[in-house]
């Protein structure tokens, strides 16, 4: 086998493309159970979010924002889903 024919380099051009597709969704999949946890929680707190916190949730694009977000769900000072989410 040489390393350096190009049915070599195609086949691990593809999987390099291959992983980088999986890893990303993986990581979109880890986002969305995130997010349904997020809401589960969330509603349980707060009752049913309006139309403008499931825009707001949904604008939400890193994990990070998120876990911020959902660390404030046990902050008992705030009372309303406008409160989770006043620092979104």
């Amino acid at each position: 086998m040489n390393r350096n024919s190009p049915k070599d380099v195609q086949a691990f051009k593809e999987m390099v493309t291959y992983l980088t597709i999986h890893a990303k969704g993986r990581a979109d999949g880890e986002f969305a159970a995130a997010r349904r946890f997020f809401y589960r929680l969330a509603i349980r707190r707060f009752g049913e979010p309006d139309r403008a916190n499931i825009i707001a949730v949904g604008a939400i694009k890193e994990i990070d924002q998120l876990e911020a977000i959902a660390e404030r769900l046990v902050d008992f000072e705030i009372k309303t889903w406008d409160d989770l989410l006043r620092e979104a």
